[in-house]
């Protein structure tokens, strides 16, 4: 009789896999050494996950869903504002470069390991980048900004530059840069800056 996962099984594997790929990059990381992270057998992780490409894109949709989350809270009291919203979501990227131990962002540096378009987590990848930058369209759209395509396209361009360069210039330095730069990007184009934009 095979051994039946244990409920937690698929969670603890995922987060095993989740520190191992963000601290030391995916390339580098092998099933075993996952396996032998979150002590569990071969056979329960290739239950719960088919393949190590499989398991990049669990890690990179847990990211997914938490990033969601966070521009949930960043922009929802800020409904009826779009710029104010834009500038929000740019402050909550540029929050997470401000931790400590901040690497890089996840799905760019995935995009960087994996060369292959086809594999799971670089779709997953440029699925998020693509999505970021729709949102900045839209909001650009209902602030009725000129040219929203872009004005998404510089938005993206600060936001995975500051991404990028934090972990060599100082994710503060770098968070601060981005949301000058942000504010002064929309000034550009006709929208009103908001106090937000330079704390």
């Amino acid at each position: 009789m095979s051994r039946r996962p244990t409920p937690d099984a698929s969670e603890r594997i995922l987060d095993a896999a989740s520190r191992l790929f963000y601290d030391r990059g995916i390339n580098s990381v092998g099933m075993q050494e996952i396996i032998e992270t979150c002590g569990c057998g071969k056979n329960m992780l290739y239950r719960e996950f088919g393949s190590k490409d499989e398991l990049v894109a669990a890690y990179l949709d847990r990211l997914e869903t938490e990033w969601q989350a966070t521009i949930t809270r960043a922009t929802g009291p800020l409904a009826g504002d779009p710029v104010a919203q834009i500038l929000a979501v740019v402050a909550a990227a540029a929050d997470d470069v401000r931790a400590d131990g901040y690497r890089g962002c996840a799905f760019l540096n995935t995009l960087a390991e994996t060369a292959d378009p086809n594999s799971a987590g670089h779709r997953q990848a440029t699925k998020h980048v693509k999505s970021l930058q729709a949102l900045f369209r839209r909001l650009a759209r209902a602030a009725q900004l000129p040219d929203p395509a872009t004005v998404s396209d510089e938005l993206v361009i600060i936001v995975t530059g500051m991404q990028s360069s934090a972990p060599v210039i100082g994710g503060p330095r770098a968070a601060n840069r981005a949301r000058q730069l942000a504010a002064r990007s929309l000034r550009a184009v006709g929208g009103p800056a908001t106090s937000a934009a330079a704390d």
